[in-house]
């Protein structure tokens, strides 16, 4: 870190800088392990995210961090936050939100997910890779009980309970019933983002110390939670990282040959379970259930809806101030005649990150959700290519969920600060050793 250009000269500030890290791994711990801990109806991750963002931010006036800062990657993404909150102004303007939610959700959409992003880079300014493992071994810690939940080990669900209850009423009732495994995240969809997010990384160990076989267990921990929490999209995005991979990196087949025999491996294991040891949870994982079903009826009923959304946009007529994109019973009657049976009634979204980034940003919002992606693939290079697994694998499964990088999944702007940090000052493939 360079040294300051001009003293704070209040004792109190100087402490807080120098706690900034500390406040950041906190972070980290209410983020992959504490989600459900609220105070005063708002999680304790918001409260130690913004106190970790004030004190990194004291650092720009002290003068430091002010070369890593100026980079062009870091300042490209910065406009991407700035035009989301644009056409989210524009949005709100033509009348589509009323003035509580357009606040609300900017914070929850757009000032988070920029404060993670933030805290992130600049925390990998000062430790690099060492950040990966810090990555993995959250997610492999939930992972390890979400399949110990699984086996129905009284304990974990306990440990879980003992967290924090979910606010959403249908979640925390398949919580009580023991439903899915969820390990310590909020509920099982979270826990599926945070694996997505952070298979990758362990690639970037392998390529130095092949040998080194601890990876090996981390993606096995990492593939037994996709299982026990039933995400099949999560294990698709897995599936079609690995393929990329394969074709791409010859020298690294035989690992990857590796990793679908172990694949192959698990879902035999999640079925003896089922047959033999029964199991209280089945192995949705592998099972085709009305959930599958739903999504196609529901992907053309958000999509005719956005293109008629679209053009009331086009001609800027007000819009219906409410953030559903649509009425309950609409959508249940829609997907009905298409002679789907609708087994729940909790309300039905887009299941799409697309669509609900253009029902929340307007029609600019994929636009620039499709472009970043597309810059950060780019910007990568061929040394960051666990980088490009991870974006792939990312778009994949929230292709078949509500959340993604502008619609609050913030596990992936982690793989963004790094993607960014690397690109921007270059990314040394000379490592030594694997994962220890």
């Amino acid at each position: 870190m360079n040294n300051s250009k001009f003293d704070i000269g209040f004792y109190p500030l100087k402490l807080v800088t120098l706690s900034a890290p500390a406040l950041f791994l906190i972070f980290l711990v209410c983020e992959f392990w504490l989600p459900s801990v609220y105070i005063k109806g708002i999680p304790l991750r918001s409260y130690v995210l913004t106190l970790s963002f004030l004190s990194y931010f004291l650092f720009i006036f002290r003068g430091d961090y002010a070369e890593t800062l100026k980079k062009k990657p870091f300042l490209l993404t910065c406009l991407v936050f700035f035009l989301l909150t644009f056409f989210r102004f524009i949005n709100y303007f033509l009348g589509h939100y009323n003035f509580g939610s357009y606040v609300f959700h900017s914070l929850r959409y757009i000032v988070q997910p920029f404060f993670v992003f933030f805290t992130t880079y600049l925390f990998i300014t000062n430790h690099k890779t060492r950040f990966f493992k810090l990555l993995l071994f959250f997610a492999c810690v939930s992972s390890a009980i979400a399949f110990l939940q699984y086996l129905n080990i009284d304990l974990f669900w306990k440990l879980r309970y003992f967290l924090g209850k979910d606010p959403d009423a249908f979640v925390w009732s398949m919580l009580l019933g023991k439903t899915r495994a969820v390990g310590l995240a909020q509920y099982w969809v979270p826990l599926g983002y945070q694996i997505v997010t952070v298979f990758p990384l362990i690639f970037y160990f392998i390529v130095p110390n092949k040998k080194n076989h601890n990876w090996l267990v981390v993606f096995l921990l990492l593939l037994l939670a996709v299982f026990s929490i039933g995400t099949r999209s999560a294990l698709l995005a897995i599936i079609v990282g690995l393929v990329y991979m394969y074709l791409v990196r010859k020298d690294m087949r035989k690992i990857i040959s590796r990793c679908f025999a172990a694949i192959l491996a698990i879902a035999i294991l999640f079925l003896a379970l089922f047959f033999c040891c029964k199991t209280s949870l089945y192995p949705r994982i592998l099972h085709i259930d009305s959930s599958v079903m739903l999504r196609m009826p529901l992907f053309s009923f958000y999509f005719k809806k956005a293109i008629r959304k679209s053009e009331r946009q086009l001609r800027q007529q007000p819009g219906k101030a409410s953030e559903q994109p649509s009425e309950h019973h609409e959508v249940v009657g829609y997907i009905r005649s298409q002679g789907v049976d609708v087994c729940y009634s909790s309300e039905m979204s887009p299941h799409n990150q697309a669509l609900n980034t253009f029902f929340f940003y307007g029609i600019a919002g994929p636009v620039i959700l499709l472009f970043f992606y597309i810059y950060l693939w780019l910007i990568c290079g061929k040394k960051m290519f666990f980088a490009r697994v991870g974006i792939g694998s990312c778009f994949i499964n929230s292709f078949f969920h509500n959340a993604g990088p502008f619609f609050g999944d913030y596990v992936w702007w982690h793989l963004c600060a790094i993607i960014v940090y690397f690109s921007a000052h270059g990314f040394n493939d000379e490592r030594k050793g694997g994962i220890s």
